[in-house]
């Protein structure tokens, strides 16, 4: 067993990240994290391993969280949710998918296509500011699990 990978592991699992979401996306991120929870769930189905668990637990942790902010003020122009590192990762490749994929920028009109950029840079900006090494630690414990 990696002991560096599961230390980080266990760091990326506990420490958080402040992300602010514009109220405007907010239902369309927590409708594309439902998507992903449930093209997972099929896959569980035909592979057991322990990365697939392991993102769909912190899939739904992110769609409750994403719900619990989603009642705050209707003033307001953007939400906080704070996301561990892990849950981060899987956001990350979420809101990744939604800013790239043509299919995904075809269904918003372009004020949230622009939203959707704007959170995409914000996510990106955040993860420079991270260790390559232990991302790469952190994977390769999950991959070999």
């Amino acid at each position: 067993m990696n002991i560096k990978g599961k230390d980080i592991y266990i760091k990326f699992n506990n420490e958080d990240i402040k992300i602010e979401i514009p109220k405007l996306i907010l239902f369309d991120v927590a409708g594309q994290v439902n998507k992903y929870i449930e093209f997972l769930q099929k896959e569980k189905k035909s592979k057991e391993n322990f990365a697939i668990g392991d993102n769909i637990n912190k899939a739904e942790n992110i769609f409750t969280k994403i719900l619990i902010v989603s009642g705050e003020p209707y003033a307001r122009q953007e939400v906080i949710i704070y996301l561990t590192i892990a849950e981060f990762f899987i956001f990350r490749y979420i809101v990744f998918c939604n800013h790239t994929i043509v299919y995904f920028k075809s269904n918003f009109n372009i004020y949230h296509t622009e939203k959707f950029k704007e959170l995409f840079q914000q996510i990106e900006s955040l993860y420079n500011n991270l260790s390559r090494s232990e991302i790469r630690e952190y994977w390769n414990y999950i991959k070999n699990n």
